[in-house]
């Protein structure tokens, strides 16, 4: 989580340039292979070779990550105040992440 944040974080302090594109992701309750999502994701690149770091951390039953860099600008993530439905989606990606994880039950006004 916070990839957007920590690649930022990363490049200015480290002088990294952010690459923005998108996490794949396999659904585990379908067949393997037949259903991915995509989410909105951005890493880092280093200064001379270009080669992509991702410095967010990740749960353990994510050892390796598949980005895919966005070909233009439509699309990607703009900064906006979170909805109610942004809450609801933000809370299945936390529990398909960490599914070890419990949630506060407090909801927002």
């Amino acid at each position: 989580l916070q990839s957007f944040e920590n690649s930022e974080r990363a490049a200015a302090s480290c002088g990294l340039s952010v690459v923005k594109g998108w996490a794949i992701f396999e659904k585990r309750d379908k067949p393997p292979g037949t259903a991915f999502v995509a989410e909105r994701y951005w890493w880092n690149a280093l200064p001379v070779s270009g080669t992509w770091v991702d410095l967010t951390p990740r749960p353990a039953g994510f050892p390796q990550l598949l980005l895919a860099e966005a070909a233009d600008e439509h699309g990607l993530k703009h900064r906006t105040c979170l909805s109610q439905d942004h809450v609801k989606l933000q809370t299945q990606l936390l529990k398909f992440r960490f599914p070890d994880f419990s949630l506060p039950t407090r909801t927002l006004p």
